[in-house]
């Protein structure tokens, strides 16, 4: 039974709150009975055996950070699978960006990999509701290499403004990329895989971006429910960005409180973005900060910004502009963002519902998973 997470909510908070639970690190055991997160979980010890010496002779052979081998062995296990998955991915991206480009760029690259790396969340959410359900393996295999060169991609985007459209790199300059600036280096250990192996990898990732015949497509990846893991990563994109917004703009309004005290800026950190939040707070329009203008560019990797999230941003710069010429209180800033961000989980619950049976979207009050707001 999972009775615990690293997580601030406890699983029966979350079965009352599914959208929650797509924010959730998916610290459990796979159908192979390795962990999901591997050497990131916080739940399960992997065994010293699991790790050697890194015998690669790019950067990595001046770190002492050993490789897991066994997570190198879970690929080779299911590297057909992989494949098929990240076709199967890359035309999904593709149907979703609704362009006619032919040539993917790093746009296409980054959806591919943010689906990738969410790719255990259908099961993971499924799993806290029937502890029979399994994780694919297939699913963990891809979330550990896609969580990498997310992380890579995301350092690539404030080189170019926070934009990835139209930036193009090869397969071979992004190995580079990553060889050049200690990327295949983590804080715990060596990327695994080899330079053909992360080479041919990073190639199925760009090609299956492109406008391929059907006669010449590979089967669907086995087993995995392909449609469900697209959109629920999807959704969950959205409604990080939806957080961040919300986060932000009550991070901000603390600090514009008359003798503020930072220990009453109380974070929970539903959600990786707020630690964002808390640092564009500090600056007096965090809307337009770079970091922002990045995540708000992630949004549109799927195709157009719905414009929901359009217009959160717009009412929280307003709330901003506003709040700082004395024309609005910091209540009814909170009210009136609100109302937008909860209107926008509800959007989304639909989406969620037919792939995660059980529980509720949200039935706890909104700043439950937050924190407190000033005034």
């Amino acid at each position: 039974m999972i009775d615990r997470l690293p997580y601030p909510f406890d699983v029966a908070t979350l079965r009352r709150n599914k959208a929650f639970m797509l924010f959730c690190p998916p610290d459990v055991l796979d159908e192979e009975l390795r962990p999901v997160l591997e050497g990131r979980s916080l739940l399960h010890t992997l065994d010293p055996s699991d790790f050697q010496s890194c015998p690669y002779a790019d950067s990595r052979s001046h770190s002492t950070k050993p490789m897991n081998v066994e997570s190198l062995k879970a690929l080779l296990r299911n590297q057909d699978a992989v494949a098929n998955f990240i076709h199967g991915v890359g035309q999904f991206v593709l149907a979703s960006s609704a362009d006619e480009q032919t040539e993917p760029d790093l746009r296409h690259l980054y959806a591919l990999s943010y689906i990738g790396y969410r790719a255990p969340t259908l099961y993971f959410c499924n799993k806290l509701f029937d502890e029979t359900c399994e994780i694919p393996a297939i699913c963990s295999v891809a979330s550990r290499f896609f969580q990498g060169l997310l992380n890579m991609l995301a350092l690539i985007a404030l080189e170019h403004g926070g934009q990835l459209a139209g930036v193009r790199m090869t397969a071979q300059e992004l190995y580079q990329y990553a060889d050049e600036r200690g990327h295949l280096v983590g804080n715990a250990e060596s990327c695994a895989a080899s330079k053909a192996m992360i080479i041919k990898y990073l190639t199925l990732c760009i090609e299956s971006s492109r406008h391929a015949p059907s006669s010449v497509a590979p089967p669907p990846a086995s087993g995995i429910e392909l449609e469900g893991v697209c959109r629920l990563a999807q959704v969950t994109m959205v409604l990080e960005f939806t957080s961040l917004v919300y986060e932000t703009l009550r991070c901000w309004l603390w600090r514009q409180e008359p003798g503020y005290d930072p220990s009453r800026l109380v974070q929970l950190y539903a959600t990786k973005h707020c630690f964002l939040a808390k640092k564009i707070s500090l600056t007096d329009d965090p809307f337009v900060h770079p970091l922002f203008n990045r995540a708000q560019n992630f949004i549109s990797t799927f195709g157009r910004q719905d414009a929901s999230s359009q217009t959160l941003v717009q009412i929280a710069s307003e709330c901003i502009d506003q709040v700082g010429q004395g024309r609005m209180s910091h209540a009814l800033a909170h009210e009136r963002l609100k109302r937008q961000v909860v209107e926008i989980f509800g959007k989304y619950a639909e989406t969620v519902e037919p792939h995660v049976l059980g529980g509720r979207f949200l039935s706890s009050d909104l700043d439950v998973f937050f924190g407190p707001w000033p005034g």
